[in-house]
């Protein structure tokens, strides 16, 4: 997660699908991650199911999925996610035309 939000182009030029499920990233792990979204022009698939990562991380992945335009794919089930952070999502939504398939 560390070397994708810093932007270390070997990884993040090269990097189409992640895989993150069942790691307890939690919401301080979601939010690095859209923190590495708002830069990154390669990821298309996103896996974060079973994750922790409630309201909080899925704010932080909204604010980045306004900006992202590389995103096609992104996998939240079993977060603990409630109304805000799903309000937040769909938000985001509105202002991003690539993703297309939200779990």
């Amino acid at each position: 997660v560390e070397a994708i939000e810093n932007g270390e182009k070997d990884i993040s030029e090269s990097l189409h699908t992640l895989g993150l499920e069942h790691n307890k990233i939690g919401h301080e792990g979601a939010t690095a991650l859209a923190n590495a979204l708002v830069k990154n022009e390669s990821l298309y698939t996103l896996y974060l199911g079973w994750n922790e990562t409630g309201d909080r991380g899925a704010k932080a992945l909204a604010n980045a999925l306004v900006s992202n335009e590389s995103l096609r794919e992104l996998a939240l089930r079993c977060n603990n996610i409630g109304a805000e952070g799903a309000t937040a999502l769909a938000n985001a939504l509105a202002n991003n035309e690539t993703l297309h398939t939200l779990e």
